[in-house]
């Protein structure tokens, strides 16, 4: 890359204002973070959306084809089915709460009601009034998200920091990582 900061066999690889990536990077970088990440309000942009995390690239899916109550979140490839798309809706409340469910089954994203670190994340049937349905979207500098939990004010997590098919979604304090951060795409 070119840089006028950096040498290579004492020659200068970059020009100032010229060529020079690192600045271009540099500068862009929110911006472009931005384009990719999008921000559904609850009931206001509609539609289904798919949830990556920005450590791994995978998507928010249950963990098996079924719909019972309890069927933990995973994090898969994509693959653009039901089972990996959600639909987020305020929790009529204030303050930005939403919830959301999944296409295939109707039911919400949840945390169990224990707020220990580690504590996986599964699907229950779908209640407003449930506050461990009820989430905030945190949007920081880098343009990414963080899902943040109402019970316990943990964020979900990519347990592990693992970038495997089927790894487990847990809940975790807040860390500045990556893993913890996730990103958005229309799905219809």
């Amino acid at each position: 890359y070119s840089t006028p900061e950096r040498t290579f066999q004492g020659e200068v690889t970059g020009i100032p204002n010229v060529k020079d990536s690192t600045r271009r990077i540099r500068e862009t970088r929110r911006e472009s973070s931005r384009q990719r990440t999008v921000r559904p309000e609850g009931g206001r942009s509609g539609g289904w959306w798919t949830i990556q995390n920005a450590y791994s690239n995978l998507a928010v899916a249950l963990q098996s084809n079924n719909s019972n109550n309890g069927t933990r979140l995973v994090q898969r490839s994509r693959q653009n089915n039901n089972w990996e798309q959600w639909r987020f809706d305020s929790a009529n409340i204030g303050g930005g709460w939403v919830t959301s469910r999944n296409r295939q089954t109707n039911k919400a994203i949840d945390m169990t009601g224990n707020s220990n670190n580690g504590r996986h994340i599964h699907q229950w049937s779908y209640n407003i009034n449930n506050q461990n349905q009820h989430f905030k979207f945190d949007h920081d500098d880098s343009g990414l998200l963080r899902l943040r939990f109402r019970r316990g004010g943990k964020v979900l997590h990519n347990h592990g920091r693992r970038t495997n098919s089927g790894n487990r979604l847990t809940q975790w304090n807040w860390q500045g990582s990556s893993h913890l951060q996730w990103y958005m795409t229309r799905s219809n």
